[in-house]
């Protein structure tokens, strides 16, 4: 080998270890600031349970024998026994089989329909289903299934 190619091949070598350097540094970089950024949100996690005096969560969850009183169902839905309507604006509204839109019409309500709440679930759509009877003083009618968002209040 002559002394210029051995010459342009330790140039080529020293532009191709300088290039893997600067991507090794950026990658370094990169991560040192991904540390930094962990490190602040321990910080801060840290900080906020200790001003905020919040329990340790226990090695083993313990059954509790109090009921809780919380309900899962947002603030604003009716309770069974409520009497409520079809809603305002809707003239009509399936009355379903089962709590999902893809459930058999067991019959179609229409506005101003009344109603009475005999159990309520939360479906798999996000919605609270209502299970209804139609209402007009004798609780006679068939069951079925409304979504919360289609009755109002009577």
């Amino acid at each position: 080998m002559d002394p210029e190619e051995h010459a342009r091949r330790r140039e080529e070598r020293l532009v191709r270890d300088r290039a893997n350097a600067t991507k090794l540094g950026k990658f370094l970089l990169i991560a040192a600031a991904a540390l930094v950024v962990v490190g602040f949100v321990v910080w801060g996690v840290v900080k906020y349970v200790r001003r905020n005096d919040v329990p340790p969560v226990p090695d083993a969850v313990a059954t509790s024998t109090v009921e809780s009183t919380a309900s899962p169902f947002p603030a604003g839905t009716f309770e069974v026994g409520d009497e409520v309507r079809v809603a305002k604006g809707k003239d009509t509204i399936n009355q379903r089989k089962e709590p999902k839109t893809s459930a058999a019409v067991v019959t179609t309500l229409v506005w101003p329909q009344r109603v009475r709440v005999q159990d309520r679930v939360m479906g798999a759509d996000g919605k609270v289903w209502y299970q209804v009877v139609a209402w007009d003083g004798t609780n006679e009618g068939p069951a079925g299934w409304v979504r919360g968002d289609l009755v109002e209040k009577d």
